[in-house]
């Protein structure tokens, strides 16, 4: 006779210019019977115990600025909170029937959590222009050792991320304000 399983530990990489990916994976697991018990602080990596499959709506939220009000508003609303870090919130809540609840009212709120996150993003590709500036031309650091070739690339590969997060959470806000119309 084989033991079923009762936990589980799951990786799954996901963006905040995105969030909709994670949220849909968490949905899907609950379905499947493994309710959220835990995530790590990174929200990288999320625990699981076994349950009855559920109909769950998972929402994530960047609120920036979280006061004691944040988390008893969602909380009297019927939401639980299951995880958080990096400034992001992951609720849960339980439903039945066809209409999936939300915690956001409309398309402004998505819109106001989309512009936080990118103001992440300007003051750091911002504050790597002096540095770019002054090696332009007068080759501050010089890349000649293995050691600075590889943080070298590191840093190319760290700036482009941060640009194709700033302008993906900038097409994000586009599509957004679209839909409002």
């Amino acid at each position: 006779m084989k033991k079923e399983r009762n936990t589980l530990i799951r990786w799954f990489c996901w963006w905040g210019w995105d969030p909709d990916k994670v949220e849909a994976w968490l949905e899907a697991m609950a379905a499947e019977g493994w309710r959220l018990v835990k995530a790590d602080r990174l929200l990288l990596r999320f625990h699981f115990r076994r349950d009855e499959p559920k109909k769950v709506r998972i929402c994530t939220d960047y609120p920036g600025n979280v006061t004691p009000e944040y988390r008893t508003l969602f909380e009297d609303a019927g939401w639980e909170l299951v995880g958080e870090g990096m400034g992001w919130y992951i609720w849960r809540t339980e439903y039945s029937g066809a209409e999936r609840p939300e915690i956001f009212n409309g398309v402004d709120e998505l819109i106001e959590r989309s512009q936080r996150l990118l103001l992440l993003f300007v003051p750091e590709l911002l504050g790597q222009l002096p540095f770019w500036i002054l090696n332009a031309n007068r080759r501050l650091i010089e890349f000649t050792t293995t050691a600075s070739k590889v943080f070298l690339v590191f840093y190319v590969v760290l700036i482009l991320v941060i640009v194709f997060a700033a302008v993906a959470t900038s097409s994000q806000i586009v599509r957004l304000k679209a839909r409002k119309r």
